[in-house]
């Protein structure tokens, strides 16, 4: 069975790929950071803006966070929103949760 961090990497990149799809110019905003607590080498997951990937194209500008689930239920739905209004956007950009399902994908924008 795949881990969460491998099933995240494919939600990812096929996020990325339907977008290059879809002409959108992309980039990965997560980061993974080694560090050492009390001895031990851990990895520290961040993400820029509360985003996964920018994307853009010649008319707009997307910051994107892309979740999966298994069963579906996506519980924390509006944690995800608060944590995208943490931050001051202007008007022009495009905020969207793209919440993915085994099989299929349902895209959600956030304002």
């Amino acid at each position: 069975m795949k881990s969460n961090r491998q099933k995240g990497a494919y939600y990812l990149k096929k996020s990325l790929d339907e977008l290059k799809k879809l002409g959108y110019q992309t980039t990965k905003l997560e980061t993974n950071k080694m560090t050492f607590i009390k001895g031990n080498m851990i990895f520290i997951h961040t993400d820029a803006f509360a985003s996964d990937i920018l994307a853009m194209d010649d008319k707009e500008i997307i910051f994107i966070q892309v979740k999966f689930k298994e069963d579906g239920k996506f519980s924390n739905f509006n944690q995800w929103v608060d944590e995208f209004n943490k931050y001051k956007w202007p008007p022009f950009v495009k905020r969207e949760l793209w919440l993915w399902e085994p099989r299929k994908k349902v895209r959600r924008e956030i304002c």
